[in-house]
Protein backbone atom coordinates (compact mmCIF):
# COMPACT_ATOMS: atom_id res chain seq x y z
CA UNK A 1 0.00 0.00 0.00
CA UNK A 2 1.10 3.65 -0.92
CA UNK A 3 -1.36 5.85 0.82
CA UNK A 4 -3.72 5.95 3.62
CA UNK A 5 -6.34 8.82 2.66
CA UNK A 6 -9.27 9.87 4.88
CA UNK A 7 -12.01 11.98 3.63
CA UNK A 8 -14.87 13.62 5.13
CA UNK A 9 -17.30 16.60 4.79
CA UNK A 10 -14.31 18.67 5.54
CA UNK A 11 -11.10 18.04 4.70
CA UNK A 12 -9.15 15.77 2.89
CA UNK A 13 -6.07 13.66 4.51
CA UNK A 14 -3.32 11.97 2.46
CA UNK A 15 -0.37 10.23 4.41
CA UNK A 16 2.15 8.70 1.72
CA UNK A 17 4.08 6.07 2.84
CA UNK A 18 7.70 6.64 4.64
CA UNK A 19 6.85 10.39 4.50
CA UNK A 20 3.78 11.15 6.67
CA UNK A 21 1.00 13.63 5.70
CA UNK A 22 0.92 15.20 2.12
CA UNK A 23 -1.93 16.53 1.71
CA UNK A 24 -4.56 18.17 3.89
CA UNK A 25 -6.63 20.07 2.24
CA UNK A 26 -10.93 20.75 2.17
CA UNK A 27 -13.02 18.09 0.48
CA UNK A 28 -14.53 20.71 -2.22
CA UNK A 29 -14.65 20.65 -5.84
CA UNK A 30 -15.63 23.52 -7.89
CA UNK A 31 -16.63 22.96 -11.56
CA UNK A 32 -18.66 24.28 -14.64
CA UNK A 33 -21.08 21.64 -17.16
CA UNK A 34 -20.49 23.04 -20.36
CA UNK A 35 -22.53 20.92 -23.17
CA UNK A 36 -23.43 18.57 -20.60
CA UNK A 37 -19.93 17.61 -19.41
CA UNK A 38 -18.53 18.53 -15.99
CA UNK A 39 -15.39 20.63 -16.57
CA UNK A 40 -13.64 21.10 -13.07
CA UNK A 41 -12.41 24.35 -12.11
CA UNK A 42 -10.43 23.35 -8.59
CA UNK A 43 -10.37 20.63 -5.76
CA UNK A 44 -9.13 20.88 -2.36
CA UNK A 45 -8.67 24.68 -1.03
CA UNK A 46 -8.76 26.38 -3.92
CA UNK A 47 -12.42 25.24 -4.53
CA UNK A 48 -13.10 26.41 -0.89
CA UNK A 49 -12.10 29.34 -1.28
CA UNK A 50 -14.47 29.83 -4.06
CA UNK A 51 -17.43 29.28 -1.66
CA UNK A 52 -19.99 31.67 -1.55
CA UNK A 53 -17.90 34.23 -3.65
CA UNK A 54 -18.68 32.47 -7.10
CA UNK A 55 -20.98 34.01 -9.89
CA UNK A 56 -21.96 32.71 -13.01
CA UNK A 57 -21.83 29.29 -14.07
CA UNK A 58 -19.26 27.66 -11.20
CA UNK A 59 -20.64 25.41 -8.65
CA UNK A 60 -18.71 24.39 -5.23
CA UNK A 61 -19.79 21.83 -3.45
CA UNK A 62 -18.57 18.53 -1.24
CA UNK A 63 -18.79 15.18 -2.31
CA UNK A 64 -18.87 13.90 0.85
CA UNK A 65 -21.66 14.16 3.20
CA UNK A 66 -22.02 13.02 7.50
CA UNK A 67 -19.32 10.20 6.46
CA UNK A 68 -21.34 9.18 3.02
CA UNK A 69 -20.49 10.19 -0.66
CA UNK A 70 -23.01 12.59 -1.68
CA UNK A 71 -23.09 12.29 -5.53
CA UNK A 72 -21.49 9.46 -6.56
CA UNK A 73 -20.32 11.10 -10.25
CA UNK A 74 -19.21 14.01 -8.45
CA UNK A 75 -17.20 11.84 -5.81
CA UNK A 76 -15.47 10.02 -9.07
CA UNK A 77 -14.48 12.93 -10.59
CA UNK A 78 -13.26 14.74 -7.60
CA UNK A 79 -11.34 11.21 -6.57
CA UNK A 80 -9.63 11.28 -10.06
CA UNK A 81 -8.45 14.36 -9.34
CA UNK A 82 -6.97 13.70 -5.84
CA UNK A 83 -5.06 10.77 -7.67
CA UNK A 84 -3.62 12.94 -10.48
CA UNK A 85 -2.29 15.62 -7.74
CA UNK A 86 -0.81 13.23 -5.29
CA UNK A 87 0.82 10.65 -7.21
CA UNK A 88 0.41 11.81 -10.73
CA UNK A 89 0.46 8.85 -13.95
CA UNK A 90 1.55 6.20 -10.36
CA UNK A 91 -1.13 3.92 -9.57
CA UNK A 92 -1.62 3.35 -6.26
CA UNK A 93 -2.82 0.86 -3.47
CA UNK A 94 -4.66 2.91 -0.87
CA UNK A 95 -6.05 2.62 2.41
CA UNK A 96 -9.56 4.28 3.46
CA UNK A 97 -10.20 5.55 6.48
CA UNK A 98 -14.18 5.35 6.78
CA UNK A 99 -17.09 5.92 9.30
CA UNK A 100 -18.11 2.00 11.02
CA UNK A 101 -21.57 3.01 10.79
CA UNK A 102 -21.79 2.80 7.57
CA UNK A 103 -24.06 0.82 5.59
CA UNK A 104 -23.10 -2.40 2.97
CA UNK A 105 -24.65 0.15 0.49
CA UNK A 106 -22.67 3.28 1.82
CA UNK A 107 -19.47 1.14 1.67
CA UNK A 108 -20.27 0.04 -2.03
CA UNK A 109 -20.59 3.63 -2.92
CA UNK A 110 -17.25 4.13 -1.69
CA UNK A 111 -15.65 1.51 -3.37
CA UNK A 112 -17.65 2.65 -6.92
CA UNK A 113 -16.04 5.85 -6.11
CA UNK A 114 -12.53 4.83 -5.39
CA UNK A 115 -12.43 2.21 -7.91
CA UNK A 116 -13.43 4.48 -10.75
CA UNK A 117 -9.97 6.09 -10.53
CA UNK A 118 -6.59 5.39 -11.69
CA UNK A 119 -5.37 3.13 -8.44
CA UNK A 120 -4.67 -0.49 -8.55
CA UNK A 121 -6.02 -1.70 -4.79
CA UNK A 122 -7.73 -0.53 -1.94
CA UNK A 123 -8.10 -1.58 1.32
CA UNK A 124 -11.12 -0.09 3.81
CA UNK A 125 -10.62 0.30 7.86
CA UNK A 126 -12.78 1.91 10.69
CA UNK A 127 -11.74 5.14 11.49
CA UNK A 128 -12.14 4.64 15.23
CA UNK A 129 -10.12 1.44 15.01
CA UNK A 130 -7.04 2.74 13.77
CA UNK A 131 -7.25 6.27 15.60
CA UNK A 132 -7.93 3.76 19.25
CA UNK A 133 -4.57 1.75 17.64
CA UNK A 134 -2.36 5.74 17.82
CA UNK A 135 -3.78 6.42 20.96
CA UNK A 136 -2.80 2.84 22.62
CA UNK A 137 -5.07 0.24 22.31
CA UNK A 138 -3.17 -3.03 20.99
CA UNK A 139 -5.59 -4.56 18.03
CA UNK A 140 -3.56 -8.40 18.95
CA UNK A 141 -4.59 -8.58 22.84
CA UNK A 142 -7.82 -10.30 23.57
CA UNK A 143 -8.89 -7.05 25.88
CA UNK A 144 -11.70 -4.32 25.08
CA UNK A 145 -11.02 -1.24 24.51
CA UNK A 146 -13.91 1.92 23.86
CA UNK A 147 -13.25 3.81 20.61
CA UNK A 148 -15.06 7.31 20.37
CA UNK A 149 -14.40 9.10 17.17
CA UNK A 150 -16.19 12.35 17.27
CA UNK A 151 -15.40 13.31 13.31
CA UNK A 152 -16.35 16.05 11.32
CA UNK A 153 -19.25 14.25 9.84
CA UNK A 154 -20.79 12.14 13.36
CA UNK A 155 -19.89 10.60 15.92
CA UNK A 156 -18.81 6.55 15.97
CA UNK A 157 -18.57 4.86 19.35
CA UNK A 158 -17.73 1.12 18.93
CA UNK A 159 -16.60 -1.44 21.63
CA UNK A 160 -13.15 -2.71 19.95
CA UNK A 161 -11.53 -6.30 20.62
CA UNK A 162 -9.07 -8.37 18.58
CA UNK A 163 -8.88 -5.19 16.37
CA UNK A 164 -12.37 -5.84 15.18
CA UNK A 165 -15.82 -4.17 16.47
CA UNK A 166 -17.68 -6.17 18.58
CA UNK A 167 -20.60 -3.66 19.62
CA UNK A 168 -21.30 0.01 19.17
CA UNK A 169 -23.54 2.42 17.71
CA UNK A 170 -22.88 6.35 15.72
CA UNK A 171 -24.59 9.31 15.46
CA UNK A 172 -24.91 12.30 12.90
CA UNK A 173 -23.64 15.10 15.82
CA UNK A 174 -20.36 15.85 14.85
CA UNK A 175 -18.33 18.81 13.78
CA UNK A 176 -20.47 19.70 11.05
CA UNK A 177 -23.70 19.76 12.89
CA UNK A 178 -21.77 22.08 15.73
CA UNK A 179 -20.70 24.42 12.78
CA UNK A 180 -24.56 24.43 11.77
CA UNK A 181 -25.43 24.99 15.91
CA UNK A 182 -23.13 27.83 16.14
CA UNK A 183 -24.15 29.77 12.84
CA UNK A 184 -27.77 29.55 13.65
CA UNK A 185 -27.01 30.85 16.98
CA UNK A 186 -24.94 33.69 15.83
CA UNK A 187 -28.70 34.66 13.77
CA UNK A 188 -30.10 34.23 16.96
CA UNK A 189 -28.19 36.49 18.98
CA UNK A 190 -26.78 39.19 16.87
CA UNK A 191 -29.59 38.59 13.46
CA UNK A 192 -26.82 38.50 11.65
CA UNK A 193 -26.41 35.87 8.74
CA UNK A 194 -22.56 34.69 8.03
CA UNK A 195 -21.12 32.58 5.67
CA UNK A 196 -19.85 28.88 5.73
CA UNK A 197 -16.26 29.61 6.00
CA UNK A 198 -17.09 32.27 8.73
CA UNK A 199 -18.77 29.19 10.80
CA UNK A 200 -16.06 26.72 10.52
CA UNK A 201 -13.72 29.66 11.66
CA UNK A 202 -15.94 30.92 14.81
CA UNK A 203 -16.08 27.26 15.95
CA UNK A 204 -12.66 26.62 15.58
CA UNK A 205 -11.99 29.81 17.46
CA UNK A 206 -14.71 29.67 20.31
CA UNK A 207 -15.56 26.33 20.52
CA UNK A 208 -15.36 25.06 24.40
CA UNK A 209 -16.81 22.56 26.89
CA UNK A 210 -15.61 25.48 29.50
CA UNK A 211 -18.81 27.12 30.62
CA UNK A 212 -16.96 30.42 31.87
CA UNK A 213 -14.79 30.97 28.83
CA UNK A 214 -14.12 34.03 28.04
CA UNK A 215 -12.24 33.97 24.79
CA UNK A 216 -13.11 36.40 21.80
CA UNK A 217 -13.66 35.82 17.93
CA UNK A 218 -14.99 39.09 15.76
CA UNK A 219 -17.73 37.33 13.43
CA UNK A 220 -18.72 39.46 10.14
CA UNK A 221 -21.55 38.82 8.10
CA UNK A 222 -24.61 40.57 6.88
CA UNK A 223 -27.34 42.47 9.30
CA UNK A 224 -30.89 40.46 8.32
CA UNK A 225 -32.68 43.33 9.05
CA UNK A 226 -30.55 46.11 6.73
CA UNK A 227 -29.09 43.69 4.35
CA UNK A 228 -25.43 46.05 5.67
CA UNK A 229 -22.28 44.29 6.45
CA UNK A 230 -21.92 44.27 10.20
CA UNK A 231 -19.40 42.33 12.92
CA UNK A 232 -20.14 41.51 15.96
CA UNK A 233 -17.87 39.63 19.31
CA UNK A 234 -18.78 36.35 19.34
CA UNK A 235 -17.90 35.29 23.34
CA UNK A 236 -16.62 31.80 23.60
CA UNK A 237 -18.84 30.97 26.70
CA UNK A 238 -22.07 31.85 23.77
CA UNK A 239 -20.85 29.08 21.82
CA UNK A 240 -20.74 26.24 24.55
CA UNK A 241 -24.36 27.30 25.00
CA UNK A 242 -24.92 26.93 20.66
CA UNK A 243 -23.08 23.27 20.83
CA UNK A 244 -23.71 21.74 24.75
CA UNK A 245 -26.79 19.90 24.34
CA UNK A 246 -24.92 18.10 20.58
CA UNK A 247 -21.96 16.82 23.60
CA UNK A 248 -25.07 16.27 25.99
CA UNK A 249 -26.78 13.63 23.47
CA UNK A 250 -22.58 12.06 22.65
CA UNK A 251 -22.14 11.74 25.96
CA UNK A 252 -25.30 9.98 26.84
CA UNK A 253 -24.70 7.79 23.67
CA UNK A 254 -21.61 7.01 24.74
CA UNK A 255 -23.20 5.92 28.38
CA UNK A 256 -25.76 3.62 26.63
CA UNK A 257 -22.88 1.71 24.77
CA UNK A 258 -21.05 1.27 27.17
CA UNK A 259 -23.90 0.15 29.82
CA UNK A 260 -24.69 -2.66 27.39
CA UNK A 261 -21.34 -4.41 27.99
CA UNK A 262 -20.67 -7.10 30.44
CA UNK A 263 -18.54 -6.78 33.69
CA UNK A 264 -15.24 -7.92 32.06
CA UNK A 265 -15.37 -5.64 29.07
CA UNK A 266 -16.31 -2.59 32.01
CA UNK A 267 -13.41 -4.08 33.68
CA UNK A 268 -11.15 -3.16 31.08
CA UNK A 269 -12.40 -0.08 29.86
CA UNK A 270 -12.12 1.35 33.28
CA UNK A 271 -7.98 0.60 33.14
CA UNK A 272 -7.69 3.31 30.32
CA UNK A 273 -8.87 1.59 27.44
CA UNK A 274 -11.35 4.47 26.42
CA UNK A 275 -9.88 6.29 23.35
CA UNK A 276 -11.27 9.71 22.18
CA UNK A 277 -10.16 10.84 18.74
CA UNK A 278 -11.31 13.36 16.19
CA UNK A 279 -12.04 17.09 15.56
CA UNK A 280 -14.48 17.01 18.43
CA UNK A 281 -11.76 16.04 20.38
CA UNK A 282 -9.66 18.88 20.06
CA UNK A 283 -12.30 21.14 21.83
CA UNK A 284 -11.33 22.55 24.83
CA UNK A 285 -12.38 20.97 27.82
CA UNK A 286 -13.24 17.96 26.32
CA UNK A 287 -11.56 15.35 28.46
CA UNK A 288 -12.85 16.86 31.46
CA UNK A 289 -16.08 16.61 30.33
CA UNK A 290 -16.66 13.33 29.28
CA UNK A 291 -14.86 12.24 32.44
CA UNK A 292 -17.73 13.38 34.34
CA UNK A 293 -20.44 12.53 31.78
CA UNK A 294 -19.57 9.07 31.49
CA UNK A 295 -18.07 8.28 34.85
CA UNK A 296 -14.23 6.99 34.07
CA UNK A 297 -11.02 7.91 32.50
CA UNK A 298 -10.48 8.60 28.85
CA UNK A 299 -7.41 8.83 26.65
CA UNK A 300 -7.59 12.35 24.90
CA UNK A 301 -4.77 13.97 23.88
CA UNK A 302 -2.43 16.01 21.20
CA UNK A 303 -2.58 13.08 18.85
CA UNK A 304 -6.26 12.55 19.00
CA UNK A 305 -7.35 14.81 16.22
CA UNK A 306 -5.15 13.08 13.45
CA UNK A 307 -5.22 9.88 15.31
CA UNK A 308 -6.76 7.87 12.81
CA UNK A 309 -5.21 8.66 10.03
CA UNK A 310 -1.59 8.68 11.69
CA UNK A 311 -1.92 5.35 12.21
CA UNK A 312 -3.61 3.92 8.98
CA UNK A 313 -0.48 5.41 7.57
CA UNK A 314 2.13 3.70 9.78
CA UNK A 315 0.14 0.75 8.88
CA UNK A 316 1.23 1.08 5.38
CA UNK A 317 4.57 -0.28 6.54
CA UNK A 318 3.20 -3.02 8.52
CA UNK A 319 1.02 -5.24 5.35
CA UNK A 320 0.64 -8.05 8.26
CA UNK A 321 -1.19 -6.04 10.51
CA UNK A 322 -2.79 -4.13 7.83
CA UNK A 323 -4.67 -7.33 6.25
CA UNK A 324 -5.57 -9.14 10.05
CA UNK A 325 -7.57 -5.47 10.78
CA UNK A 326 -8.93 -5.54 7.22
CA UNK A 327 -10.76 -8.74 8.07
CA UNK A 328 -11.46 -8.24 11.50
CA UNK A 329 -13.42 -5.30 10.06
Amino acid sequence: MDFAIKMDSARTIVFKKNQGIVLNEATCIAYVVKRGEVKVVAIGNDAAKMMDRTGGDVVVVNPVKLGRIADIELGKTYFRELIKKIAGVIKPACVFVIPSTLTRDEINDWKSVVFSSNIKDAAFLPSVVTGAIELGYNPELAESALGINISEDGTDISVLSLGGIIRGGGLDEGGAKMTHAIREGIRKKFNLEIGNNMSREARNETQTLYENDGTEFLVTGIDMLTQIPRSAVLVARDTYQMTLPLYKKIAKAICQVVRQCGPDIIRDLQSGRIFVMGEGAAVVGAREFLQIEIGMNVVLNEKSVHASIMAAGKLLNNPQLLQKLVKAN
